[in-house]
C-alpha cells in the first residue's frame, strides 16, 4: 500500500516535532507560547488583544501545541513550510 494523501503531517519546528494540517504554509508561536499552524501568510499584530493570538492572518489558523519560549522573542518564531517539509 502507498499513502497518497493525509489530513496532517509531521514537521520539525525549532527542534520540536509537531503534527500539523497538511495545508499548513506557516507556523508561529505567540507571546503566550501557543503554537499555531497557518494556511495563509501571517504577521505580528501591532497591538494584539491580550486573549487573541499575536499573529494575524485571517482565517485558517489551527492550534498545534504550546511551548516555553526560553528567552526567544516570539516575533522570531515564524517558519515558512514548503511541500518538502511533510
Amino acid at each position: 500500500m502507498k499513502l497518497i494523501s493525509a489530513p496532517s503531517g509531521m514537521v520539525t519546528y525549532h527542534g520540536i516535532a509537531l503534527i500539523v494540517p497538511s495545508d499548513t504554509a506557516y507556523i508561529a508561536t505567540d507571546k503566550n507560547g501557543e503554537i499555531h499552524a497557518y494556511r495563509r501568510a501571517c504577521r505580528p499584530l501591532p497591538k494584539p488583544h491580550p486573549r487573541v493570538t499575536t499573529w494575524g492572518s485571517g482565517l485558517g489558523m489551527t492550534f498545534v501545541g504550546r511551548a516555553y519560549l526560553e528567552g526567544m522573542d516570539w516575533k522570531d518564531t515564524l517558519m515558512t513550510l514548503n511541500t518538502e517539509d511533510f
